[in-house]
């Protein structure tokens, strides 16, 4: 990732992640929280692998993707994730799967694997 696209992707979510200011000690910043996250989702390691490279605690690890990950959905599914609205928008959807992969009656894809919807 570059460095440009991690600071957007920073900017939208800072405001999520900033630690809460606290006497007694410092907390993650919002950088290193996104760095913990992207990491983790990005090499398929466990949590406890990414705790040991990060020197933070396993539960503390586990806090962080779900908050970062919680923060990324709500800033970017508006943009990114547009679900069909309407009955002729699901049926256009279905005759370009037929098209394009020869599978009748799909209505989506996720990761390369075609799901079934009863």
């Amino acid at each position: 990732m570059s460095p440009e696209r991690f600071d957007h992707l920073l900017s939208l979510v800072k405001n999520d992640l900033e630690p809460k200011p606290s006497r007694f000690r410092k907390g993650i910043s919002a950088e290193e929280k996104l760095l913990v996250t992207l990491r983790y989702l990005a090499t398929g390691d466990s949590q406890q692998s990414q705790a040991f490279n990060f020197q933070l605690g396993i539960s503390t690890v586990s806090k962080i993707v779900k908050a970062t990950c919680e923060a990324l959905w709500n800033r970017l599914s508006e943009v990114y994730v547009k679900f069909p609205s309407t009955v002729e928008e699901w049926r256009q959807i279905t005759t370009e799967f037929e098209e394009e992969w020869d599978f009748p009656h799909v209505i989506g894809a996720l990761d390369g694997k075609f799901i079934n919807c009863i």
